[in-house]
């Protein structure tokens, strides 16, 4: 059994059932989960969400002293990232006929079959995609090198993991006991919720592959190393004839389209015609989802209003990776 999951609360929904769509279309034969890190809410319409997955609330997967826990002192971002080894570890030990598993942010299109992923798993512990894998030029511009050794060196948008590997149980519990205790924005310490603790597990750790293939995770952070030569027949082909196997929106505005992305200027879609043409698509799809209703929905958990300072730190930085 082969599986991928995501995890958001209701205001992401319909990026996640645009991510599910993407899979049942490009690959069959993986079963498709979301985490929601929410209550059901009776005024939304979980119609497309439960023809393509399977709805897991978090609070099926730990106990409410843990959610409670949690929800007191994190805000959305933090929680909704802190558990995501505990949803690894509660589907590993739910199916245990499970061969492979995937985390994939909800705003994330597949377009391609995960073959070589499904290929790297089966002599790996975990596969870890980085950023990007060449480097940026000193231009002022953003995205800078900096970003990716202040808030992780790989992109926790996507992790993979060998369920039958060794190493896994290990790694899990491992990143869970951080994440569950210390999974805060708080780069002074060192400390970038679920993610700059990836830094450590190709030391810690046997057999953790870190992919370089171009077409894996292409995001607005490393297109100055990934462009689109081609769209033809549904598939997108990049300038090296890689693939595109699946890319990431990362801090895509539904309200400014005209823009990649709200805080990178390296780029424009002026440099990057057929990209455009790849946005637009997802856009008009996740329109097409529900955004308009599920992007207004306040998640549950999250009660206590922030200070405006907080809440302008966590706006600046939260979209970066």
């Amino acid at each position: 059994m082969k599986l991928v999951f995501t995890i958001c609360s209701n205001n992401y929904l319909a990026q996640a059932i645009t991510l599910g769509q993407s899979l049942k279309k490009t690959n069959q034969d993986i079963h498709f989960f979301i985490g929601l890190i929410d209550c059901v809410n009776e005024h939304l319409n979980y119609k497309a969400v439960n023809e393509l997955a399977t709805l897991i609330p978090v609070n099926q997967v730990m106990s409410e002293a843990q959610l409670s826990d949690l929800v007191a002192k994190y805000n959305i971002i933090e929680l909704n990232t802190s558990v995501k080894p505990t949803f690894f570890k509660y589907f590993i030990q739910k199916y245990p006929e499970l061969s492979s598993i995937y985390y994939l942010d909800p705003d994330i299109e597949v377009y391609s079959k995960f073959e070589i992923l499904e290929q790297k798993l089966r002599t790996s512990s975990a596969l870890l995609s980085p950023h990007f894998l060449t480097p940026l030029p000193l231009d002022g511009m953003l995205p800078q090198e900096n970003l990716a050794t202040n808030y992780g060196m790989y992109n926790l948008g996507f992790f993979a993991m060998n369920p039958l590997h060794t190493a896994t149980q290990k790694i899990l519990d491992w990143w869970e006991e951080r994440c569950l205790a210390n999974c805060f924005i708080d780069e002074p310490k060192g400390i970038f919720v679920d993610q700059l603790y990836m830094n450590h597990i190709p030391i810690f750790f046997r057999d953790v592959t870190i992919l370089s293939e171009k077409g894996v995770n292409m995001a607005p952070w490393n297109l100055h190393e990934r462009q689109l030569v081609e769209i033809e027949n549904e598939q997108y082909t990049l300038q090296n004839n890689e693939h595109l196997i699946f890319y990431h929106f990362s801090s895509y505005q539904f309200s400014k389209p005209e823009h990649i992305s709200k805080y990178y200027n390296r780029y424009n879609f002026s440099d990057f015609p057929l990209l455009k043409t790849l946005y637009a698509t997802y856009h008009n799809r996740v329109l097409a989802n529900g955004y308009s209703a599920f992007s207004k929905s306040r998640c549950f958990y999250i009660k206590q209003i922030k200070t405006s300072l907080h809440r302008r730190i966590i706006n600046k930085i939260k979209s970066f990776f």
